[in-house]
């Protein structure tokens, strides 16, 4: 008569399932890191492209005539400020003025964030001139 014989199922140990937690506490740590520098990066590209929106504004209502050239100096709204730089153009384009529109915003961890802009706008003297 044969005796049946009972096997003993293997388990999980203490020691496994805090490797197994180790593990996995690890794991999520990466990929915490991952979505953080995303959103970072994220956030930096918009504030980018809501700099470069302002100074494109700043730079149409020079253009516009809403900003006076002998005006345009620095300005600050909220958390952006805008600095307009304005020189006269050299050779051909003597007539005008060379407009530079830089805007800059604080970043996280003591970084600035600039956007610029430049172009040539007619001086107010320029389109008198050029009036018949």
């Amino acid at each position: 008569m044969r005796v049946a014989q009972t096997r003993r199922r293997p388990a999980f140990l203490l020691v496994e399932l805090i490797v197994g937690t180790a593990i996995l506490g690890l794991l999520m740590l990466a990929v915490s890191r991952l979505v953080s520098d995303y959103q970072s990066a994220v956030r930096s590209q918009l504030l980018r492209a809501r700099l470069n929106n302002v100074a494109q504004a700043r730079l149409e209502e020079i253009r516009a005539g809403v900003i006076p050239l002998e005006n345009a100096v620095r300005s600050e709204d909220d958390d952006t400020s805008v600095e307009i730089v304005v020189r006269d153009a050299e050779g051909d384009w003597a007539p005008l003025k060379f407009v530079e529109v830089t805007a800059s915003a604080p970043l996280r961890h003591d970084r600035v964030l600039r956007a610029a802009v430049r172009a040539y706008v007619a001086s107010p003297q320029a389109t008198r001139e050029a009036q018949p």
